[in-house]
């Protein structure tokens, strides 16, 4: 029998804080654009991965964050 390696989950702050960048950020990350206006603006940010939801949890996979890290700076 194979034993399975347990995925690390990455909150959002957590992200911000590897990134180096605000919270705000993380989060037109996950949405896929900002509001600028009352508008939303749609940006394609190199594929970030798609956040884990579980209620109100927002989780990021982190072997996907680390590729995507490494695929693009940001």
């Amino acid at each position: 029998m194979k034993t399975q390696k347990t995925k690390k989950f990455l909150t959002k702050d957590e992200v911000a804080s590897r990134c180096g960048v605000s919270l705000n950020t993380v989060n037109n990350w996950i949405a896929g654009g900002y509001v600028r206006n009352g508008r939303f603006c749609a940006i394609d940010y190199n594929n970030f991965p798609k956040p884990i939801k579980k209620g109100r949890l927002v989780r990021i996979d982190e072997e996907e964050f680390n590729a995507w890290l490494l695929a693009s700076r940001y």
